[in-house]
């Protein structure tokens, strides 16, 4: 499993985060985020999945975990966990399509189960993001001492927490420039002040976990390869937009919280996953290095669901909530 695809599912982690909030936590002032949370949890989900499909080698043995049970594999948990939670975001997704084609019989049923759906999404979608950290548990000989951790699966449903609400923050303001439209500056300036919490919680397990182990402590005073890119990762993705999104004025500004949840996703995300699943792991006797090819596959893929984001806000009623909400003004 690559750096890529962990990578579209840490940041999926918008889906269960936001419903969350929502219907869990009755934070209503994020509300119209929802549907776009959840399109956008759809789309990596299904991004992830597809790019396994290909990456099998052997296409057809996607579907093995349906009639094939090992109870004991972690990955038999992790491909269920992604064939449910894909059902339960297509099926949070289905009501655009009612509204869009004005069948409000249906919808109304929709409506009375949403509750139900995302109360099992939030749960399959944690299930799946601790399953995913837990599968490097098995490699604590062929795993650099500073990403490995007993604690890999609670590290992992934290990131997705944060990296989910960043690429709403990125998301919302590129739609924003791309539509013409103002960002609801105020709500994400809300969303970041709510990642503070979460980047915490993880930061201060980072280091409670590296002093924890002696291991740990020594591949850090080794000040290697290793090292440096850790520190980037902790320090460039994590206690830097600590630091920002607690200054207001940053926080209220359009190009302020999109560097700091640009830096969220980069680095707290997308370098921690690149880490963890390629330059942690010793890949002897036959070496691993990605070659320009696989990194040319990523940044397509990443064009390629966005166009498909696009599109869908243009077909189905995933924005209209903003059309007659705009609390701010773009700086």
């Amino acid at each position: 499993m690559d750096s890529s695809q962990t990578f579209f599912v840490v940041s999926a982690g918008c889906g269960f985060v936001l419903t969350g909030m929502v219907y869990v936590f009755k934070m209503e002032r994020f509300r119209p985020f929802v549907r776009s949370a959840a399109l956008l949890g759809l789309i990596g989900y299904s991004t992830f999945a597809l790019t396994l499909i290909f990456e099998l080698g052997w296409p057809w043995r996607i579907a093995h975990p349906i009639w094939m049970h090992n109870y004991h594999s972690i990955l038999f948990e992790v491909a269920w966990c992604v064939i449910l939670y894909l059902t339960i975001l297509f099926l949070e997704f289905v009501p655009n399509m009612f509204e869009r084609f004005k069948m409000s019989k249906i919808l109304a049923v929709f409506k009375k189960l949403t509750p139900a759906f995302v109360i099992t999404g939030i749960i399959l979608s944690v299930l799946h993001q601790s399953s995913l950290g837990s599968l490097f548990v098995v490699a604590p000989y062929k795993m650099n001492h500073l990403w490995y951790s007993p604690w890999i699966g609670p590290f992992f449903i934290i990131s997705a927490a944060f990296c989910g609400m960043a690429l709403i923050i990125v998301v919302e303001l590129l739609m924003a420039i791309f539509n013409k439209t103002r960002a609801p500056i105020d709500r994400l300036s809300d969303l970041g002040k709510y990642s503070v919490p979460i980047l915490g919680l993880y930061l201060g397990f980072k280091i409670m976990d590296i002093l924890e182990r002696s291991n740990a402590r020594d591949a850090f005073l080794s000040f290697d390869l290793f090292t440096f890119l850790f520190i980037a990762e902790i320090g460039l993705g994590i206690a830097l937009p600590i630091i920002l999104y607690m200054n207001r004025k940053i926080r209220k500004s359009t190009r302020g919280l999109g560097l700091t949840a640009g830096l969220v996703l980069l680095f707290g995300g997308g370098l921690n996953r690149f880490n963890v699943s390629v330059i942690a792991i010793d890949h002897s006797p036959l070496g691993y290095t990605p070659t320009l090819v696989e990194y040319l596959y990523v940044l397509s893929i990443i064009i390629i669901t966005a166009g498909v984001y696009i599109i869908t806000t243009r077909l189905f009623p995933v924005r209209e909530t903003f059309n007659s909400i705009s609390d701010s003004k773009a700086p």
